[in-house]
């Protein structure tokens, strides 16, 4: 799924008019950063270490033990309150009347925020975004969104800077790194000569191999004369087929985290397994359980103990510890997003999670190390 969406926004883009090299590598790593390489169309109020993990100022001016309850109940699925914190009433973004907040929360791939926005964006695409705000979180209005954003919030001469236009999207400099690495291999990938390929419609289907960091790579295809790419989906890191050869999966025993995988499908078996939860076929329930394999071991569990869907059906809530007990931790997982992420990918994430908190962990040591020297003499 992520995977066709990843080239239909870049035939979009192309068809928009982005042909330059430096400016469509660009904007295709600034994309796929904000959307999670573009398997996130929808902001998900999951806030899973607690209040100082949100980022919205305004959230904090009903005072911390407000805010904590509704973050606490958008783990639960219910979300309403925290984004009214976070977005309800504020005149920057439009919203005048009560509900605005969760209303017009972030949507797309680029994602809008606000009421004006939406009435912005809407305008000018022909989208009836203000009545219908939902229409946002559709891959191809999404895509729409994400060009309208480009066109209207980047400045022309910011196109090929990656850090400037990090700033006109962002305000701040938030996952730099990460847009800059998917900026250099896009840029690899994106010769004159590709794009010229992409505009004669010669983008070809996407294969099994993964190249290493995740983005389309041409692969020759003499016979046929043209260029056929890889793609993936949720981000830059991705496994490779050969990687994959080489190294078990999440669902695959030998993974160090193939238990957790185990105790949370052992625990979704028990509210009815794929069908009664909603999946359309065995691999979607297979991709989910390993994308919430990855998302629990990212947020800090160690084990699963229980896992409970939301009221609404859209969300499974996994739980480290008792029930009964206020100290347990949650991790919220969507169900419709987690089942379209490939397991290669979900491993290949919780790999690179993994070795940046070992990196992390070594940088620390190392500066401790040093102090420790320097005051030695």
């Amino acid at each position: 799924m992520s995977q066709d969406r990843e080239q239909e926004v870049l035939k979009a883009a192309v068809a928009h008019g982005i042909t330059n090299p430096r400016e469509l590598a660009n904007f295709m790593a600034q994309t796929t950063h904000e959307s999670m390489g573009l398997s996130r169309l929808e902001e998900g109020f999951r806030y899973t270490k607690g209040i100082g993990q949100i980022p919205v100022a305004q959230a904090h001016r009903h005072g911390d033990k407000v805010l904590e309850a509704a973050r606490v109940e958008a783990l639960h699925g219910r979300p309403d309150a925290l984004a009214e914190l976070m977005y309800g009433m504020r005149k920057d973004l439009g919203n005048d009347l009560p509900g605005d907040g969760f209303k017009y929360h972030g949507r797309g791939y680029i994602q809008l925020t606000g009421k004006a926005n939406y009435t912005a964006a809407g305008k000018d695409l022909g989208l009836d975004l203000v009545n219908h705000p939902e229409l946002a979180s559709r891959p191809e209005n999404a895509t729409k969104i994400a060009l309208w954003y480009w066109d209207t919030r980047v400045s022309e001469k910011h196109h090929g800077n990656v850090k400037l236009a990090t700033h006109d999207i962002n305000g701040k400099e938030n996952g730099l790194p990460d847009r800059l690495k998917r900026f250099e291999h896009w840029q690899k990938v994106l010769t004159p000569e590709t794009i010229q390929n992409i505009k004669e419609g010669k983008l070809g289907q996407p294969t099994h191999a993964d190249p290493p960091h995740g983005h389309m790579v041409p692969r020759h295809h003499t016979a046929a004369g043209y260029h056929s790419f890889s793609t993936t989906g949720h981000g830059a890191h991705v496994a490779t087929q050969a990687h994959a050869a080489r190294h078990p999966l999440i669902n695959e025993a030998g993974h160090p985290s193939h238990a957790m995988y185990e105790q949370i499908k052992a625990q979704t078996d028990k509210l009815g397994g794929a069908k009664v939860l909603g999946f359309h076929s065995d691999k979607e329930y297979t991709q989910a359980l390993a994308n919430m394999t990855w998302q629990a071991r990212a947020s800090g569990l160690t084990q699963v103990d229980h896992v409970m869907e939301t009221t609404n059906k859209q969300n499974l809530v996994m739980i480290q510890g008792d029930l009964r007990d206020p100290a347990q931790q949650r991790e919220l997982s969507n169900k419709a997003q987690a089942s379209q992420v490939p397991v290669a990918q979900s491993t290949q994430q919780l790999q690179q999670d993994v070795q940046q908190l070992q990196q992390t962990q070594q940088n620390a040591l190392h500066l401790q190390q040093q102090k420790s020297m320097s005051q030695g003499h």
